[in-house]
């Protein structure tokens, strides 16, 4: 039981067919997976494919994927990988707004449609589309707060802090 793991264990392990992918604290494997099977192991997550570039500016790079178009990213967010990778984006660490929304320079955007709603109690799941990519976002629960009907038009927000680039 992974929810149980995840909260008795200083230490976890996580293995694919006998071999060890990653061991750390379940905090580390959730926020720092080290590849596509751990990523998708511990937890929900969005994951596209695509192409790290350095560019002439050395605070940042660029990653190139067909679903999101070109997407600047922060060198300490990349950190070593150089041609093909992932983006990881954990499903909280998204936000929808309207679509009039003008999220901060360090936040990427993309305009959307919902296309799907599950109300979970702590969380509304949704799934959202963008012109090439479909995304799962889950929003926190409060009363009072905006829900997103199917067939909304929404701003679909990510911190550039909250990604991560995964090898292949």
């Amino acid at each position: 039981d992974q929810e149980e793991a995840l909260t008795t264990c200083d230490r976890i392990a996580v293995l694919d067919q006998g071999v060890i992918q990653q061991i750390g604290t379940p905090v580390q494997l959730y926020d720092q997976p080290v590849n596509r099977f751990v990523a998708n192991f511990v937890g929900t997550i969005n994951l596209f494919e695509g192409e790290i570039l350095a560019t002439d500016d050395e605070a940042s790079c660029q990653f190139v994927s067909p679903q999101l178009g070109t997407v600047s990213l922060p060198v300490d967010v990349v950190v070593t990988i150089r041609g093909k990778a992932l983006l990881a984006i954990r499903p909280h660490s998204l936000s929808l707004a309207d679509t009039s929304a003008t999220p901060a320079t360090d936040y990427l955007s993309f305009d959307a449609n919902v296309t799907e709603t599950e109300f979970l109690g702590e969380f509304v799941r949704y799934r959202v589309a963008t012109l090439s990519a479909d995304w799962v976002v889950d929003q926190p629960h409060r009363i009072g707060a905006r829900l997103f009907p199917v067939g909304s038009k929404v701003k679909l927000i990510i911190s550039v802090r909250d990604t991560r680039i995964l090898p292949p």
